[in-house]
């Protein structure tokens, strides 16, 4: 039903279709048209769109195991803006980033854009250990919580969210 229709909906709702479709691939097969569509209309829709509207895209992307340069371009621009101006997120989203950076690396055929994905990644990560390093106790293990809710499956995020709580452990 929606293939021919992307360009009618709002970006809030072509960010919506794509998670649901990437929570429920397993289920039904998607068409690689209709993910084309979705992707490109929300890669035009972005602009001038709240870099933090984009953070989960990469996951998404990742658990479809779709490549869309374009949509994967626009995202990495958006977390890098992120990152680079420390605006003010959840870690969470930012695990979601990396997690999304790591599945996308690992699909990749050619080394260039391996390279530049887990440059990404890697961004992420340091970025989500700082953010880690200032959340109350509290906060960190709703963070391990929500981690395991968002089904994140990249042992490096979680070796990122286990080793701040072992350094917690001994420290309080």
């Amino acid at each position: 039903q929606l293939t021919g229709q992307c360009e009618e909906l709002s970006f809030g709702d072509l960010r919506r279709i794509l998670m649901a479709l990437a929570r429920c691939w397993q289920m039904f097969p998607i068409h690689s048209e209709l993910l084309g569509e979705l992707c490109a209309t929300l890669a035009a829709k972005s602009q001038n769109c709240d870099p933090r509207d984009l953070i989960a895209v990469p996951q998404h992307l990742g658990r479809l195991r779709y490549l869309h340069p374009e949509l994967i371009a626009v995202t990495s621009s958006a977390v890098w803006t992120i990152v680079s101006s420390r605006l003010a997120v959840f870690p969470l989203d930012v695990f979601r980033a990396l997690d999304g950076f790591l599945l996308l690396s690992s699909i990749v055929d050619s080394a260039e854009p391996r390279v530049k994905l887990l440059a990404m990644a890697d961004k992420c990560g340091l970025f989500a250990t700082q953010l880690l390093r200032l959340a109350s106790i509290d906060e960190l293990w709703s963070c391990g919580a929500q981690l395991m809710a968002a089904e994140i499956v990249e042992p490096r995020a979680w070796a990122i969210w286990a080793k701040e709580a072992i350094n917690r452990r001994t420290d309080e």
